[in-house]
């Protein structure tokens, strides 16, 4: 229960430091360093503190808790960016904490304190910002207050909306009414900070685990589904043909098309991604001179007067090709032993598990087409994929025998 309790301030102080008066790398520091701590403790003082270090050096460990930081150290130290450096110590020492951490503490764990955390943020954050966000939905301006700039407050909320869908799925009665609203002050939240590349990201991951829930449910022969799917679009296909007489669709248009800019010159349809196409490809350019191969420094592209908002470009940019492939390699190993596992597991709560997992993913690698948050421990949905990207892959297997040998009991039960 501490170490639950701690890993919900980890996250909690990591989503609180945007709206601390001054945001600076001290206050963004303050969390890890928390983690740290629980980790000193929740590793060195357990039973199994030998099973952490082994997986330092299985092959995974290899690769992502050594080999990132080794093929990125040369190009940090060498980066035009004075923080390269500073930046690149962090990232390592989180990938070795986060290892060690998830090689003995199921990710069941770490959902629950991420959820725990969203409780106690929006419970926060939604009275201090009420006024603004009043203003955003009255004016159209978006929403962003404090320190955060509104395409990482929906990337946060996106992070907390899958988080609270899982919720829905698996807690009591006052859970669930918890994560009812939650959703819908975080579908709120996404739609008035106006990012339409995370909104779309949340929609494909709904429609990606609806389409497995239902194909689940064929499977099953539970038909009942068909007639639930049926009804529902019964009921959209009326309240649209009402909604139509009413002569109140154009007004609806107008409005998501205001909160949106989907017609505005600077960030509409027409705008080429907010003019995010032509800064991709004069970066691209830039790399053809072989940068991309080893990447200019953790962070170099911070240095840019216009940021990358791509973070496989980012990636590429300041780490080079292979961790690009690593990364992205690893988090879709994670996508398939998570969709796999939906569909040979036993349980309705091992399903659930694994619907979670797949929401966060497909959330995350559609959001970072258009955001630069994918490989980051600054705000808590990116420190929460962090674990996912580092946690041993027996986290997400089909079976409690993959993992490795000597794996306390209560983590494998709690993943099968």
């Amino acid at each position: 229960m501490l170490n639950r309790i701690v890993l919900t301030l980890v996250f909690t102080l990591s989503f609180l430091s945007y709206v601390a008066p001054d945001l600076n790398l001290t206050v963004q520091l303050a969390p890890l360093i928390l983690f740290a701590i629980l980790v000193f403790f929740r590793v060195g003082f357990s039973d199994f503190v030998l099973t952490a270090v082994d997986s330092l050096f299985d092959a995974e460990g290899l690769i992502l808790v050594f080999g990132l930081p080794i093929v990125t150290l040369g190009q940090s130290i060498e980066s035009n960016f004075d923080r390269s450096l500073p930046y690149w110590g962090v990232i390592s020492t989180c990938l070795l904490l986060t290892r060690l951490y998830t090689a003995i503490t199921p990710l069941r764990e770490v959902f629950e304190a991420f959820f725990w955390s969203a409780v106690a943020c929006l419970a926060i954050f939604l009275p201090i910002s009420f006024w603004a966000l009043q203003d955003a939905i009255s004016t159209f301006v978006r929403f962003a207050p404090y320190s955060f700039h509104p395409n990482l407050l929906a990337w946060i909320m996106a992070g907390y909306f899958c988080v609270m869908v899982w919720k829905l799925l698996t807690g009591t009665l006052f859970i669930k009414i918890m994560a009812c609203f939650g959703i819908v002050i975080c579908s709120t939240i996404m739609f008035f900070a106006s990012s339409r590349g995370v909104i779309i990201a949340v929609i494909s991951g709904c429609l990606t685990i609806a389409a497995m829930a239902l194909v689940q449910a064929l499977r099953e022969g539970r038909n009942y589904f068909r007639w639930i799917g049926l009804t529902a679009a019964v009921l959209l296909l009326g309240t649209f043909i009402y909604v139509q007489n009413q002569g109140s669709v154009q007004e609806s248009f107008d409005f998501v098309d205001q909160v949106l800019s989907l017609s505005t010159k600077d960030r509409g349809i027409d705008s080429g991604f907010t003019g995010r196409f032509d800064k991709w490809a004069s970066v691209m350019k830039d790399l053809s001179d072989g940068t991309f191969l080893i990447g200019r420094g953790v962070r170099a592209s911070d240095a840019m007067e216009t940021m990358i908002d791509n973070s496989y470009i980012v990636i590429l940019y300041d780490l080079g090709l292979i961790p690009l492939v690593v990364i992205v390699c690893r988090f879709l190993i994670i996508l398939y032993e998570s969709f796999r596992g939906y569909f040979v597991a036993v349980t309705s709560e091992q399903r659930r598990f694994r619907l979670l997992c797949t929401l966060i993913v497909v959330v995350a690698l559609v959001t970072n087409f258009t955001e630069r948050s994918l490989f980051a421990v600054g705000n808590p949905f990116s420190l929460l994929a962090f674990f996912m990207l580092v946690a041993p892959t027996w986290q997400f297997r089909t079976s409690p025998s993959h993992a490795p040998e000597g794996e306390p009991l209560w983590g494998r039960v709690a993943v099968q």
